[in-house]
């Protein structure tokens, strides 16, 4: 029949197969083993002596090491506490130094004060002291009157008239410092000996203004006014002056007239 399979063995019988091994040829038959019991353990084998040596050797060695490890480390832990003690002990001595040195900078700042108070002071009395010595060498001494306070006083009040003056010496090496206060202008001559003559000899008596006609030669004068502070240096090298002080109004003067050492190297005025 066509598409159909056929069976070549179909019909024949089939014989079971024995459990029995074929004897094939001169292959011997198969042996299984027999089940193993409980194992047994291995007997010792012995080490051959220079093994034994060598392990010895290294177990020595590894106690030995361990020895030394352990000394090593107990000694380097000892030096660390030691070197901590070290460093916590420079720390406290640091800490003590900084604070003697921020001590000694507070001093220092307060010597450098008064190091500066003291170059003052040192200046200031270099000051006077140079003052004292100019003035040793041209002493400022009062002639006439006094000074500001008392040239208000009834003791320094100095009456003037119309017709009156009044003279005083020039000192000579001396500068003359006609100063004063008055309630009427003052004028001041300064004339020298030979003039105050002729002024004190005039005829006209009318007041110091026509008596000062009669004098020859060159003077020197201040105009009349009620404050003056002057200065007259022909005396320092000359003495042959006289200062007259005069009015033409009645009123009071207040005089503080001044002279301060000063010698002329040559000699001044009328003296040359």
């Amino acid at each position: 029949m066509p598409g159909a399979n056929s069976c070549t063995s179909c019909g024949t019988r089939l014989i079971p197969q024995t459990s029995r091994p074929l004897n094939l040829g001169s292959e011997p038959p198969r042996t299984y083993p027999e089940p193993l019991g409980p194992q047994q353990p291995l007997p010792a084998i012995p080490l051959p002596q220079a093994k034994l040596r060598v392990l010895r050797g290294m177990v020595i060695a590894l106690i030995i090491v361990s020895l030394v490890l352990g000394t090593t480390t107990a000694y380097l832990s000892q030096q660390n506490a030691l070197l901590q003690s070290n460093l916590t002990r420079l720390q406290d001595q640091a800490n003590t130094y900084y604070s003697s040195w921020q001590n000694t900078q507070n001093q220092n700042q307060g010597l450098h004060s008064q190091l500066d108070n003291l170059q003052a002071q040192n200046n200031y009395l270099s000051v006077q002291i140079q003052k004292l010595n100019l003035q040793a060498a041209g002493p400022t001494l009062s002639l006439w009157g006094c000074a500001a306070p008392c040239q208000t006083s009834s003791a320094n009040a100095w009456s003037m008239s119309v017709g009156g003056w009044r003279e005083g010496g020039v000192p000579d090496t001396f500068t003359y410092l006609p100063q004063y206060t008055s309630t009427v202008a003052v004028g001041v001559y300064f004339l020298t000996l030979q003039q105050y003559v002729q002024f004190y000899d005039c005829p006209y008596t009318t007041d110091a203004t026509t008596r000062i006609t009669c004098i020859s030669g060159a003077y020197n004068y201040y105009s009349p006014t009620t404050s003056l502070n002057g200065v007259f240096h022909l005396a320092e090298g000359c003495a042959s002056y006289l200062a007259i002080y005069y009015s033409t109004q009645s009123g009071t003067l207040y005089p503080n007239v001044q002279v301060t050492y000063t010698p002329a190297s040559s000699l001044t005025g009328v003296c040359v």
